[in-house]
């Protein structure tokens, strides 16, 4: 598995939620959610249509869309919030403990 070698995982995202910056990402085959989460930095590339307003956007969207309707509901679905953070361990905050160090989101118009 070359990702979890890689320092740099690349992916695209299904939408950004502005609200949050949260990444949305359905689990599809050739698609691995590993490629997200493994390397230290985790760039996200976005068209700025897939960017929504709000989690009551994306669920709207979900539920009522056709192309949305077509292809049901995955197997997983991921939102991604930043690079991972944790203070589990005597209150003392680690970057990068659960996940990636860094995100980077481009948003392509």
């Amino acid at each position: 598995m070359q990702a979890a070698s890689s320092f740099i995982g690349i992916t695209s995202a299904d939408y950004c939620i502005a609200q949050t910056a949260t990444l949305t990402m359905k689990t599809r085959v050739g698609q691995p959610r590993c490629v997200s989460l493994l390397p230290s930095i985790h760039i996200a590339v976005i068209k700025l249509e897939q960017i929504l307003s709000d989690l009551k956007e994306l669920y709207t969207l979900l539920k009522w869309d056709p192309d949305e309707q077509a292809e049901g509901i995955t197997e997983c679905m991921t939102f991604i919030t930043g690079p991972s953070k944790t203070a589990d361990i005597e209150a003392t905050l680690v970057d990068g403990a659960h996940g990636p160090r860094e995100l980077y989101i481009f948003v392509l118009t």
